[in-house]
């Protein structure tokens, strides 16, 4: 795929309408390959139900925003994601998310208070069908490290210009990190697999942040900054798909360590880890951003329990985890410090 966008396999769409303004195309092609592989297989009949909802959504949308035509994203696993051309505002994306995923609102939150300095802009939202309008970004690659000055300017925004989590936000729906890790623990028996392995990490993960993050200042970040949620256009890197975070700072550096270094398997999981540590010290403390990847792993691997049917992945993760937490023994046992590079 050369982390190009997947939006193939079907042609696009041109709307038109019948004497009801019921929208004439074929409601199938919202099936797409991600719901399908995801969503259908987990929750069949209330996806089903909802993909109803979006096609009758579809006219109503359409005239308000003046959408002409629109080709489905196929990779999208959690919501609907439409490239759409509209005569307002010219190239969009329409993204529907179910409300039994449980994340639209505070997705929505997020990316209406996150700084515009590295965010996609939103453009419009339809609470009442769960869509949000945005502005395309185009031409659009999955962001990637070597991409050197890019990524440092983005992350240079991202921590610079992030927002401090104050009662004035009268914030609803963005939770705290630590309760939905906490959380995380209360449910470990519903893990399918791994329990036994999962959980002590989990345990390890809560006290670790109780020691180092109990009284750190909160910020309203991005919470999911991996390669995927940040586009390339060719001049610069935008944040898209937030997922609503209240946390330390440092935890917005973590995702994109870890999925590159997961991505780069013959690179080996340890070099590419000190690597990116190293990197992402230019933004914030070594020694904190060590920490709170370390707790954000355990976080991470409870999830994959879920999210993947392949447990490899799952066990990818915890290799990371030992790797992290014997550096960090390590350095610790050496009495060496990493100064922050400024």
């Amino acid at each position: 795929m050369n982390g190009e966008i997947s939006v193939s396999g079907i042609r696009e769409t041109n709307i038109r309408y019948g004497r009801s303004s019921s929208a004439l195309f074929d409601r199938e092609i919202l099936i797409t390959e991600g719901i399908r592989s995801f969503l259908l297989r987990r929750k069949h009949d209330q996806t089903l139900q909802w993909i109803d909802q979006v096609y009758s959504a579809v006219p109503e949308l359409a005239s308000r925003w003046e959408i002409r035509s629109f080709l489905p994203n196929q990779m999208s696993r959690y919501g609907l994601v439409l490239h759409a051309k509209s005569g307002k505002y010219g190239d969009v994306i329409l993204k529907f998310i179910p409300g039994f995923v449980g994340r639209f609102e505070r997705e929505l939150e997020a990316i209406r208070i996150l700084p515009k300095s590295y965010m996609c802009r939103l453009i419009d939202a339809a609470e009442d069908f769960g869509c949000m309008l945005l502005k395309e970004i185009t031409p659009a690659r999955f962001a990637c490290f070597e991409e050197s000055s890019k990524l440092t300017a983005f992350f240079s925004h991202v921590i610079r210009d992030a927002v401090l989590c104050t009662d004035s936000l009268r914030l609803r729906h963005i939770p705290y990190y630590f309760d939905e890790l906490t959380e995380k623990i209360s449910n470990a028996a519903a893990m399918p697999y791994g329990r036994e392995l999962i959980e002590p990490e989990l345990i390890y993960a809560a006290e670790l942040y109780e020691a180092v993050f109990r009284d750190a200042k909160r910020y309203v970040m991005h919470g999911d900054l991996h390669e995927m949620n940040i586009l390339d256009n060719g001049r610069r890197f935008y944040g898209i798909d937030p997922n609503g975070m209240l946390g330390p700072i440092e935890l917005e550096c973590v995702r994109f360590i870890r999925n590159d270094v997961r991505n780069h398997p013959s690179f080996g999981f340890e070099r590419r880890y000190e690597m990116l540590l190293r990197t992402f010290s230019r933004f914030v403390d070594i020694s904190r951003l060590q920490d709170i990847f370390i707790i954000d792993m355990a976080f991470c691997t409870f999830n994959s329990v879920f999210e993947n049917d392949d447990p490899k992945e799952t066990y990818d993760d915890l290799e990371l985890i030992r790797i992290a937490k014997e550096r960090k023994t390590k350095v610790v046992n050496d009495f060496s410090v990493c100064p922050v590079v400024t």
